[in-house]
């Protein structure tokens, strides 16, 4: 079975001593960016078509190792399904596709719940760009998906005058339950004030609902200095 694995420098200091020893000067002279996806195959060896496409993913427009992670981990869960229906990923069509959305998005024959819309055009367009990537370099003979016109987006082909790839489907947002800032201070902050840690929630729920801020980005901030620092006026 298809395994993913993220690189990742900071595990070079668990390794015994010689192996960092060994290892060091050989990751000086490779510029193998952290987060960077790459896998193992069936037979325990590097997938050579799969690294290419994974060079591939480390694009200026793709900067992120979360959003490598993110695609390499729809790839690498397409390709164990096909694997698990005894076909290579390279002889894929489009009824291969349309199953696999089938399974994805009821939810049926698999150990998890169904897929909403928004995350099937994810794993979609992480597809996308294995397939386009696999026949720029000749790994397929076609695509297994046609385009259609429409908008932008990932599933965008330039050079096919605005056309998109027709895997993704209609995201249909998703109710957003939110209290005013009035019916906060009325009815939720006095029963924030009360039991252990009082003083830390409320300082918390105000500041997410006054700043805007999100619950990882308020986790996340540090303590400065003041020092030096002038106040204006």
């Amino acid at each position: 079975m298809t395994e993913l694995f993220l690189f990742d420098r900071a595990l070079l200091r668990d390794l015994p001593f010689p192996e960092r020893v060994k290892l060091k000067p050989i990751l000086k002279r490779l510029t193998i960016p952290n987060g960077r996806p790459f896998v193992i195959g069936p037979d325990g060896l590097p997938n050579r078509d799969l690294e290419g496409f994974f060079n591939y993913l480390l694009h200026p427009d793709r900067s992120s190792p979360l959003t490598w992670k993110v695609y390499a981990e729809q790839v690498c869960q397409f390709i164990r399904y096909m694997e698990v229906q005894g076909k290579h990923w390279r002889e894929v069509d489009r009824e291969d596709l349309n199953l696999y959305y089938a399974v994805r998005s009821t939810g049926h024959f698999q150990n998890q719940p169904k897929i909403k819309s928004s995350s099937w055009n994810i794993a979609a367009a992480a597809l996308v760009h294995l397939y386009e990537y696999a026949y720029e370099k000749g790994l397929v003979n076609a695509l297994p998906f046609s385009y259609k016109r429409g908008k932008g987006s990932v599933f965008r082909k330039q050079d096919a005058g605005y056309l998109v790839a027709a895997v993704s489907v209609k995201n249909t947002p998703e109710p957003i339950n939110f209290i005013s800032l009035d019916i906060y201070k009325e009815k939720w902050r006095s029963k924030l004030a009360t039991g252990l840690n009082a003083q830390r929630n409320l300082a918390l729920s105000d500041l997410l609902l006054t700043s805007g801020l999100r619950i990882h980005e308020a986790l996340g901030l540090t303590r400065i200095s003041h020092e030096g620092i002038k106040e204006s006026g």
